[in-house]
């Protein structure tokens, strides 16, 4: 039943509503004219975006710094001019990668300087697309939104800030990609990798102290950011909702990243069925993972809480009407926007047309018994998640033993308010 074809009509007339869900009013290509706007286009119900800007020569599917690729050239063979017509006319939002010390703010002496950006972006805004910028920072600076570089974090909005108002790029606002360091997954291609990794990162990161301090940094950033009228989102792993549970911050401490309680836009749990397959054996978790942590985010963040997925073309989304499905059910449960990492992996594993269906299946929520049985709990959903609340149980374990062979015993921070 998933995989069948959604009917014409449907599809036609939920184009047309998206379509009808916001104007270009907000939308400025002048030089000089840009910075922030401060109000983003509201999301009429649920509205698909799309995560792009990731493919770079040498690199064409994601991250990659062997080779110096984070200053490459950028691949923009995906970025015609159809594409934006077809996105501006949906309003469909695209949060595109801003490389901070590549695309703006200080440029390393020995890198090239790269003019491959700005044009994708005016050609974009010229369209009515609405533009978030999705803040990332080198590889060796962790490249994520990490504890240890929240400082740098900091710089990079408020750079980005005047850079955009140089060049008149007019921004909806600002994504913080919230998970570890790159180098700490790099290396996981299995779950026992996966398991690796994560008991390394324990015996390397567990510091409360630090933890509160990166903390700070991050609630100085959003609200920072709220005292301009400056939409700032996060996106999440999804464990992070697992490590709430308890009441302490101990997961997300052990993975040297953190998500503040603070006055979030949204926060975009990263719902993804490969990902999270990866850690289970590479078994898919099916929708019902989704939904779980969907209902997670709403529980701790209000309507802040909310979800993106991955990976058109992976696990789970060998079809568009997989992914499609998805989005159906996301849109059933009440959500808002729903960011898709990538675009790029979208079209190349859809096409166009299947963009303009998963934009569709946005305002297509299910019904009457389906309503019910596509948003249900699975047992399959409640078995992963048991094994992250474990990982979180251990990193609580490991916090004052670890802590005291450092010199100082600490205990984990409480969550929300245990950062004085």
């Amino acid at each position: 039943m998933r995989k069948q074809a959604f009917g014409h009509v449907m599809v036609a007339a939920a184009l047309v509503a998206l379509a009808a869900c916001g104007n270009s009013s907000d939308v400025s290509s002048g030089a000089g004219s840009g910075g922030f706007v401060t109000q983003p286009v509201a999301a009429s119900g649920t509205r698909v975006g799309f995560w792009a800007g990731e493919n770079f020569v040498g690199a064409p599917q994601g991250t990659d710094p062997a080779g110096g690729t984070y200053w490459a050239p950028r691949d923009t063979s995906p970025y015609t001019a159809e594409l934006w017509s077809t996105l501006g006319s949906l309003r469909v939002p695209v949060y595109f990668q801003m490389r901070y010390k590549r695309d703006f703010g200080p440029l390393p002496a020995e890198q090239p300087v790269r003019d491959d950006t700005l044009p994708i972006l005016r050609q974009a805004q010229q369209a009515g697309v609405p533009l978030w910028a999705w803040l990332i920072v080198p590889y060796s600076d962790g490249y994520f939104a990490t504890g240890g570089n929240a400082q740098e974090q900091f710089d990079a909005v408020r750079e980005l800030q005047a850079w955009a108002q140089r060049n008149g790029i007019l921004f909806q606002g600002v994504a913080l990609d919230l998970e570890p360091p790159y180098q700490t997954f790099a290396n996981a291609s299995s779950a026992i990798s996966g398991i690796s990794a994560i008991l390394a990162s324990m015996e390397r990161n567990l510091d409360p102290a630090a933890q509160c301090q990166a903390m700070h940094t991050y609630e100085s950033i959003v609200a920072w950011a709220n005292s301009r009228n400056i939409s700032i989102t996060g996106a999440p792993m999804p464990f992070s909702a697992d490590d709430l549970v308890d009441g302490h911050l101990a997961l997300q401490n052990a993975f040297d990243y953190i998500v503040a309680p603070a006055g979030w836009h949204a926060l975009y749990f990263q719902a993804y069925r490969s990902t999270i397959g990866q850690f289970v054996g590479g078994i898919d978790p099916g929708s019902g993972i989704v939904s779980s942590y969907f209902r997670s985010a709403q529980q701790y963040f209000g309507k802040a809480g909310q979800v993106s997925l991955a990976t058109p073309g992976g696990v789970g989304y060998a079809t568009v009407d997989d992914m499609a499905h998805d989005v159906r059910m996301l849109a059933t449960l009440g959500a808002g926007d729903v960011p898709i990492y990538s675009l790029e992996l979208a079209l190349k594993s859809y096409g166009l047309d299947g963009v303009r269906q998963l934009a569709a299946a946005a305002q297509q929520p299910f019904s009457g018994s389906e309503a019910r049985t596509e948003t249900a709990p699975t047992a399959e959903a409640e078995a992963v998640r048991v094994i992250f609340s474990g990982l979180d149980l251990t990193a609580v374990v490991a916090t004052p033993l670890v802590t005291g062979t450092a010199g100082k015993t600490q205990l984990p921070n409480a969550w929300p308010d245990g950062c004085p």
